[in-house]
């Protein structure tokens, strides 16, 4: 049944509506509710890449409502059929919050696999994908993983040539006073003041001087 405000729209609109176009355009104006409303008339469509699109979107609407099982579900589906990197990032950060900690850390690992299809977001590389993951454990209170994943991101940025913000930017590796500030909880749950010292040294030890300038600025924002 079409509700009765349809008929108020243009002959486009309602086109639009009924088209992937339309659900795009009510995701990116942060319309979720609506998106995901005429996202779900065309799971069923006869055109495969409709239906699979309209399931992505309405995943991605449902994660941003916060409907963790929902979007989990959804990306589950898409990611076992698609085998792309950027559906495996979606499951993988749906399931962490949804507490389906397994099934996110699966998703992880398929998203590094060589045959996973590279997907279309250039920005999920391995070490960005690894920041929101810790991000994603800190939001369920998992600290000693989030902690081991930041634990990785140090280990990685190390082994960089440079630690400026524009050669990290460039390569997709996390900024290291992002990284730090997105970690600390994690840091303050599992260590004690000495070994939140002693983590920074170490980090210290291993970074040119931009790199020791942003670990400098993430002493400041420490509780002492």
């Amino acid at each position: 049944m079409i509700k009765k405000w349809f008929f108020k729209k243009s002959k486009k609109q309602v086109t639009d509506i009924n088209s992937l176009q339309g659900i795009s355009d009510s995701f990116y104006h942060g319309k979720y509710k609506e998106c995901i409303q005429h996202a779900e008339a065309l799971f069923n469509d006869n055109n495969p890449e409709i239906s699979w699109n309209a399931k992505r979107f309405s995943g991605l609407a449902n994660y941003r409502l916060k409907r963790f099982e929902k979007a989990t579900r959804l990306f589950e589906e898409i990611a076992n059929y698609s085998n792309n990197t950027d559906d495996w990032f979606n499951l993988m950060t749906s399931s962490i919050r949804n507490k389906e900690i397994e099934l996110g850390e699966q998703a992880y690992l398929n998203f590094n696999k060589e045959d996973s299809i590279k997907g279309d977001n250039r920005m999920l590389t391995y070490g960005n994908v690894t920041y929101q993951m810790m991000i994603a454990y800190q939001d369920v209170e998992e600290y000693r993983k989030a902690l081991e994943k930041l634990i990785v991101l140090k280990r990685y940025i190390t082994q960089v040539k440079h630690h400026n913000s524009d050669y990290l930017g460039q390569f997709g590796i996390p900024f290291i006073y992002q990284t730090l500030v997105s970690g600390r909880l994690c840091l303050e749950k599992e260590y004690s003041q000495e070994q939140i010292e002693k983590f920074l040294k170490d980090f210290e030890s291993h970074v040119d001087i931009d790199g020791k300038e942003s670990i400098a600025e993430f002493r400041k924002t420490l509780i002492i």
